[in-house]
């Protein structure tokens, strides 16, 4: 997708703290969007790990698709997730918020954990606006980062 200028380097990552294939991405002009069958779409929690090279440009996003609580209404929203170093919220407008989390260290690594629970990320920012949590439409990642294959759960 209109990747600028600044033309991002895909290779494996040589650290990896699992067996399987690693992504390592250099460059932050790039949108790397993935985009799951219908099976994967009812996914609820989000599981992988990164070990991100720019904290404050490596960014991963979900897409979501949510409801009004009294299931009239629709509507689609972007959740930023990024290294912080203490779990915070940000909205950037109506559909988009931007969640800073630690995540947990892998031993020895330089690696972190992250999970995320979609039902609670939606209800911890767009649930005050009255809308929950439907689906997941897309992944996208953003800036230098590696990161293991994503799992997507029930």
């Amino acid at each position: 997708m209109d990747q600028g200028p600044d033309r991002p380097a895909f290779s494996l990552a040589d650290d990896a703290p699992c067996t399987d294939k690693c992504l390592f991405v250099q460059g932050t002009g790039y949108r790397l969007d993935y985009r799951g069958d219908m099976q994967e779409s009812s996914c609820k929690i989000v599981e992988y790990s990164a070990k991100l090279a720019d904290p404050d440009a490596s960014v991963i996003y979900a897409q979501v698709r949510m409801g009004s609580k009294d299931g009239r209404v629709e509507k689609d929203g972007w959740i930023g997730h990024k290294f912080g170093t203490a779990r915070s919220a940000r909205k950037l407008d109506d559909r988009e918020w931007t969640l800073a989390d630690p995540g947990v260290q892998l031993p020895n690594t330089g690696w972190r954990l992250f999970s995320w629970s979609l039902p609670e990320e939606v209800e911890r920012t767009f649930g005050p606006d009255g809308w929950v949590y439907k689906r997941l439409l897309r992944i996208r990642l953003r800036g230098p980062l590696s990161i293991t294959p994503i799992r997507l759960y029930e």
